[in-house]
């Protein structure tokens, strides 16, 4: 197990869907980890920002498949929270990836929720904020899909759950969708 001790200075990059930001940073000179510090997450923040302005159609989900019952659904708690279809599913997204993060047991839950095989709806598009944007990418990389396909999943179960009964997952999204 390195200590971290003796460091040096460098230039590295991150890529996030295609878009690359470089960052001044140091890396450690025993192990070749590199340092994230809170100056680089900021800058990394205002660029992600900035990026949101430029390339907006990239800050975009398409083709999001769900059944056709869950969609009914999603309409149901769009329409009784006075939002939209794409508020909904940004807010299942978002439980998933900040509630989960906190919380393993509940992402194994979602992890065995099994929808159904119900004809398949398909959302055109929606945009995501730029944290959740960083969040979908990584989770596509991960496990070697694209962001359509890991949003479908998140949205599907995180859906499927707050319909058959998990009160407190409902009960987020409308917190959500309040906000």
């Amino acid at each position: 197990m390195c200590d971290h001790k003796t460091y040096r200075e460098m230039q590295a990059r991150k890529d996030v869907a295609g878009l690359i930001f470089s960052y001044a940073t140091k890396q450690c000179a025993d192990c070749g980890s590199v340092l994230w510090s809170q100056k680089n997450e900021a800058q990394f923040q205002r660029w992600l920002g900035a990026q949101r302005k430029r390339h907006g159609d990239k800050f975009v989900v398409q083709k999001v498949q769900i059944p056709s019952d869950l969609a009914d659904f999603a309409i149901e708690l769009a329409e009784s929270n006075h939002s939209t279809t794409s508020a909904v599913f940004q807010a299942c997204l978002s439980f998933y990836f900040i509630r989960g993060a906190s919380q393993p047991e509940l992402l194994e839950v979602l992890a065995n929720v099994q929808p159904g095989a119900q004809p398949l709806i398909i959302q055109s598009k929606f945009r995501v904020k730029p944290k959740l944007f960083v969040k979908l990418d990584a989770s596509a990389k991960l496990f070697n899909q694209n962001m359509n396909e890991v949003a479908s999943w998140v949205i599907q179960r995180v859906l499927y759950a707050a319909r058959a009964g998990l009160q407190s997952m409902r009960n987020e999204i409308e917190f959500a969708l309040a906000a």
